[in-house]
């Protein structure tokens, strides 16, 4: 009798820390208008892979919040599946956001640490993630060589933020967006 009693709050305890995972966009906006939000809650697009996410409180941890796949054009990952955290930091705008990598044979892979800002009111998210760079100069051999002509090019498209942007709740709370033009 002890054990089932044991296996039950093992269970209930597993449950209740679990966070919210939504199916669909409908089941996402209504728990984002049951809910008190934090400022990083939400219902967040990710433009260039065609994501919508729901990033939400993990139940019973304060600084925890879970990213749930809610829509995929291109069915890279499917509605329900968490896809990543976010952990809070002693900067409020900014966060610790791991996202788990491609699939493997179904699996979603290992995951990556990146820096989350907010950004735009609270209704952009700025993801930075490690960069490793190898240049290779074989000039270096020769101490004097080309030392009277050096060149490089700066690309501006690289210093561009790369992430999400919010898109429920919407900051007027009638669905527009500071990202689109809005026609009355």
């Amino acid at each position: 009798m002890s054990l089932r009693i044991f296996a039950l709050i093992s269970l209930l305890v597993s449950l209740s820390t679990r966070a919210f995972n939504p199916q669909d966009m409908e089941e996402a906006q209504e728990w984002c208008d049951t809910h008190p939000l934090d400022r990083i809650e939400g219902i967040w697009s990710y433009p260039e892979d065609k994501v919508n996410v729901l990033i939400s409180r993990v139940h019973g941890k304060d600084y925890q919040y879970a990213v749930t796949a809610v829509h995929s054009e291109g069915l890279s990952v499917t509605p329900g599946e968490k896809i990543g955290e976010v952990y809070s930091t002693a900067d409020p705008a900014r966060f610790r956001l791991r996202l788990f990598t491609s699939r493997k044979k179904g699996i979603l892979g290992r995951p990556v640490d990146c820096a989350a800002t907010l950004t735009a009111q609270d209704y952009g998210l700025a993801v930075a993630a490690k960069k490793r760079t190898w240049t290779l100069n074989p000039f270096a051999l020769l101490p004097y060589f080309w030392r009277i002509a050096r060149t490089s090019v700066s690309d501006p498209m690289k210093s561009l933020p790369v992430g999400m942007q919010k898109i429920y709740p919407s900051y007027d709370g009638n669905g527009s967006s500071r990202f689109h033009v809005r026609y009355l």
